[in-house]
């Protein structure tokens, strides 16, 4: 078995299947204030009510202006999570406290977890937020994450029309009005309910991508966190195949409240080589900086595809049995069976390698879109090493069907006639697609049951295979919708 120095790292389950992405204790104190200053206690603790799920609520980045004139006219419920002092200082009119700690708390061994959603509910109503209204949150240039975090709880719970102030409260007070009344603290009934899709995404699922590379992972930190420099964590890296998307490469360098213009955010989306038809996953270290490339992603961008890992590197990285990835390279071992060697993308420099190791094929299981998106030329590096390349797309609405196992044993036919003795690299992101081509090779046209070729792959270190049965034309399921 041969591996790049990339990772090292534990394998998870061989068989895990994967077609989609998909599928506290008591109520928390108020943390508004009457207007006389004096704390007001709940009446009641509101929970949600037992109605039928619905769609996500709507979200939307507002402009000052904008917010001024829905202030102005009440039609809005501003909601402040700063911290208290600077609330006390001065806010938005009319607008109430909630610190984005209420949010949270400890759940089993993990430190922060968000709470359950009748708890948020319970939280929101006793704070007066009803979703009869909309809710303008806001947090400042220092602390954004704070009114993305509000926002992100309040479509979970089921609020259905949440504002996020573009700017934050410096944008407001160079222009608007600013109180130090205190909001008065009325408690609601809350008759939302969380939606049906799924927002959060499990520990299993994103296992599951890593194992079989059906999905993108993206990790919210800073790039220092996320190549596993300092301290911090149990263990200090990324999850395997995840790209870095650092939140505040979304904002200005001047207010980092304030969103960079759309297509600026959409070329950053795309040099790392994000897809909005493909099952995307993103995570920080706690869950609370992957907020706001959610809110992006999913309410901005309308991504249809999209979840957050809540428990994100502190759950991941508390597990030893989970590999863990360093450095830049987001990528995976290269694991040899015979003369083909699986893999995920290969850098420049493992390419190069790879080329003095005696590879002279590589077949690329990625999209044009996904290869599009590489900081390098990988058809040029490998012509100019003397490496052929051949692209047998599988990913998003393309391959995965019986006639790319048909190409694939056809570029192994040509290889061999053309360049006797010469390795074949195989790859995808991380592994996951090309495993799977490889294993459906071995059941149909080296006649192995698909049994004895999984295992045959697993004693090569190869992961298992989820689209086995679509590349073998057998239950086949319908193709997700974008």
């Amino acid at each position: 078995m041969q591996r790049s120095t990339m990772i090292i790292s534990p394998r998870a389950s061989f068989l895990r299947a994967l077609l989609l992405i998909a599928s506290l204790g008591g109520a928390v104190a108020a943390a508004g204030q009457a207007s006389d200053g004096a704390p007001q206690p709940p009446a009641a603790a509101a929970v949600a009510d037992e109605t039928p799920a619905q769609k996500l609520g709507a979200f939307e980045i507002v402009s000052v202006a904008r917010a001024r004139a829905l202030v102005a006219d009440k039609r809005v419920h501003p909601i402040d999570a700063r911290p208290v002092a600077k609330y006390l200082a001065g806010h938005i009119p009319g607008a109430i406290h909630l610190d984005d700690e209420v949010l949270r708390g400890p759940s089993g061994a993990l430190p922060v977890q968000f709470h359950r959603t009748d708890e948020l509910a319970a939280i929101f109503a006793r704070a007066g937020v009803s979703v009869g209204t909309p809710v303008l949150a806001y947090g400042d240039g220092e602390d954004p994450l704070s009114a993305a975090i509000m926002a992100y709880a309040l479509l979970k719970t089921g609020h259905p029309r949440v504002l996020l102030l573009d700017g934050g409260f410096e944008a407001w007070r160079g222009v608007a009005e600013v109180s130090q009344e205190h909001g008065v603290l009325e408690v609601s009934d809350w008759r939302g309910s969380p939606p049906a899709e799924p927002v959060a995404a499990s520990l299993d699922e994103v296992r599951r991508v890593v194992d079989t590379d059906e999905g993108v992972l993206v990790d919210a930190r800073p790039a220092k966190v996320y190549r596993g420099e300092g301290k911090g964590w149990m263990r200090n890296g990324h999850i395997p195949g995840a790209v870095n998307i650092d939140w505040k490469s979304l904002m200005r360098a001047d207010n980092e409240a304030l969103f960079k213009p759309r297509k600026e955010i959409e070329a950053i989306l795309r040099a790392a080589g994000l897809d909005p038809s493909y099952p995307t996953i993103v995570y920080c270290g706690t869950g609370r900086e992957a907020t706001l490339l959610y809110l992006y992603l999913r309410c901005v961008l309308e991504w249809q595809r999209v979840t957050l890992y809540e428990g994100s590197w502190t759950e991941w990285s508390s597990d030893p049995s989970l590999p863990v990835a360093i450095g830049d390279e987001p990528f995976i071992p290269v694991y040899a069976d015979g003369d083909v060697l699986v893999s995920g993308q290969p850098s420049e420099a493992l390419l190069r390698e790879l080329a003095d190791q005696g590879v002279t094929l590589v077949i690329s299981c990625r999209t044009p879109r996904e290869m599009a998106a590489l900081s390098f030329n990988q058809s040029a590096l490998a012509k100019s090493l003397g490496i052929a390349t051949i692209d047998i797309p599988l990913g998003g609405s393309e391959g995965f069907e019986p006639k790319d196992v048909e190409a694939f044993k056809s570029a192994l036919v040509a290889h061999k006639e053309r360049d006797q003795g010469g390795k074949v690299l195989l790859h995808c992101a991380s592994g996951g697609r090309a495993a799977e081509l490889w294993v459906a090779h071995l059941v149909v046209n080296e006649g192995l049951t698909p049994e004895a070729a999984e295992a045959r792959a697993r004693a090569a270190g190869i992961r298992g295979p989820s689209g086995l049965d679509r590349l073998l034309g057998r239950d086949r399921p319908a193709q997700p919708k974008p």
